[in-house]
C-alpha cells in the first residue's frame, strides 16, 4: 500500500463545511476521481469528525513540491499533483498542528490505468508561493494580474489567471494561481509563462518551493 500525502489543508474561507488540500502519492500516479471512501478517509486523517459528502479532485502540473528544480526532464519539474475539494456533512475545524503534510494510506479506488495521468495529458499549471504577510500576497497577486505579464499570458494562449488564498501551517498566508490549461510541450520547452509568474511571486517576497518554507 503506498501513502497518500496530503499538503497545506485548511477550511476554505466563506465555505466553513470544506477543506481544500494538495494531493501528492508515492508513484505520483495512483489518485484519479475519488471515492466517497477515498475522501473520508482524507478526513479521517486531519482528524474531521464529520461525513465526506462531496469532492472534487482535479489534477495539475506544479513546481512547488519538486525536488530536481535543475533537472533536464521537464517532467520532474512540473510534477503531477492533485487539488482536492472535500465538502462535509457539517461546519469542520482543522488543529493547526504547524506540519504542512500529513501522510495517510487512503487509496482512491477510482484509479484505473485508463485514466493514468500521461505525460502528453493537457493539463492546468499551479504556482504557489508562500509569503510572510497578506502585503506581500496582496502585492504578488497584483504583479500576476499586471500589464507587464499580460503578453507573456497572451503568447501561452493563457486564459486570465484564478487565484486561491489560503492560510496554511503556521500562518504562512499562501497564494495558489491556476494559470489555466497547457499541453505537454508547454512545459518539456521551458513553460516561460509560468517561470514569469513564479518569479513575480519571488520578487515580491514569496518562496516558491516548499523545501524553502517547510523543508
Amino acid at each position: 500500500m503506498m501513502p497518500t500525502y496530503i499538503w497545506h489543508a485548511h477550511v476554505d474561507a466563506g465555505a466553513p463545511d470544506s477543506v481544500h488540500c494538495i494531493l501528492l502519492d508515492e508513484l505520483g500516479d495512483t489518485i484519479a476521481d475519488g471515492t466517497r471512501e477515498f475522501a473520508q478517509a482524507l478526513f479521517d486523517a486531519l482528524g474531521v469528525d464529520a461525513r465526506a459528502e462531496r469532492w472534487e479532485i482535479k489534477p495539475y502540473r506544479s513546481s512547488y513540491f519538486s525536488d530536481f528544480l535543475d533537472s533536464d526532464d521537464w517532467r520532474d519539474v512540473w510534477q503531477v499533483v492533485w487539488s482536492a475539494h472535500l465538502t462535509a456533512d457539517r461546519a469542520v475545524e482543522l488543529e493547526d498542528t504547524g506540519e504542512p503534510i500529513v501522510e495517510t494510506e487512503a487509496e482512491d479506488d477510482s484509479w484505473t490505468d485508463q485514466k493514468r495521468v500521461r505525460d502528453d495529458a493537457r493539463l492546468p499549471c499551479l504556482v504557489i508561493a508562500d509569503f510572510d504577510d497578506e502585503e506581500e500576497r496582496a502585492r504578488a497577486r497584483s504583479r500576476v494580474e499586471g500589464r507587464a505579464l499580460q503578453a507573456a499570458r497572451g503568447e501561452a494562449g493563457a486564459p486570465p489567471p484564478a487565484f486561491h488564498e489560503a492560510e496554511v501551517a503556521d500562518g504562512v498566508r499562501q497564494l495558489q494561481v491556476d494559470l489555466g490549461p497547457f499541453d505537454s510541450a508547454f512545459y518539456a520547452e521551458g513553460s516561460g509563462y509560468a517561470v514569469r509568474v513564479r518569479e513575480a511571486c519571488e520578487r515580491a517576497g514569496g518562496t516558491v518551493n516548499y523545501q524553502d518554507r517547510f523543508a
